[in-house]
């Protein structure tokens, strides 16, 4: 039922996704228990879903049931540990709540490297998502440093092509942009990435000045 659900979110079926996730998580509840592991996965999963609609405090409820589960089982569910908190972190910046937000990032990269290691993927990803954090609140020189971290996590670990790899990058390309946008470059360091990154976007610039100005939508970063 999980993966119909999950189709039926793709498909922005919306109604009959959440039907499906309801219908699971009360199978899962009632053959197995309400504090087992599978039935974390169901409340999670309908707690993404709530996040789409905007259903904050349903959301908000489901992914700390999640996580509460998860916990009482660590360390064999770090990995679900770590994609909940970040999901939760990503709900909380949504509202604004960054407080709350950069305090579970941290939380969650604390989780991860003392668990997985300082060059674990998930590290890379929660390096990922609090730059974003920062950058939204124009934190720049607390953000730049964090993407340099995760690209090259990512690209040592999984390669400069993957998917997972290029998001990250056009993250920090955004990043820069938004930097440019804001006339604050002289926060950026003199990283080799970041100077050829500014390098390219300076010339896009200069070469469509008269036509195009690049612009930072907030909206436009993505967690991972």
């Amino acid at each position: 039922m999980n993966n119909l659900a999950e189709l039926y979110r793709v498909q922005k079926r919306y109604e009959e996704a959440e039907v499906q996730h309801q219908r699971s998580l009360t199978l899962r509840v009632q053959r197995l228990s309400e504090n087992h592991r599978d039935v974390a996965q169901s409340l999670n999963n309908l707690a993404s879903l709530y996040e789409i609609l905007e259903r904050h405090e349903e959301s908000e409820s489901l992914y700390m049931k999640a996580f509460n589960i998860w916990k009482a089982n660590m360390p064999v569910e770090i990995f679900n540990i770590s994609t909940c908190l970040n999901n939760l972190a990503g709900l909380y910046t949504k509202q604004e709540r960054y407080g709350e937000a950069e305090r579970l990032y941290h939380l969650s990269l604390k989780i991860t490297e003392n668990y997985l290691g300082a060059e674990h993927q998930d590290v890379a990803t929660s390096f990922n998502n609090l730059a974003n954090l920062y950058c939204k609140q124009q934190h720049y020189s607390e953000a730049e440093p964090l993407f340099l971290q995760a690209l090259a996590i990512f690209t040592n670990r999984l390669g400069s092509t993957h998917p997972t790899t290029t998001l990250c990058q056009l993250n920090f390309r955004d990043f820069i942009i938004h930097v440019m946008a804001a006339r604050r470059e002289n926060v950026l360091s003199d990283h080799l990435e970041t100077q050829k990154v500014l390098k390219k976007l300076r010339e896009l610039r200069s070469i469509f000045r008269s036509s195009i100005s690049l612009t930072f939508d907030d909206d436009r970063s993505h967690d991972l």
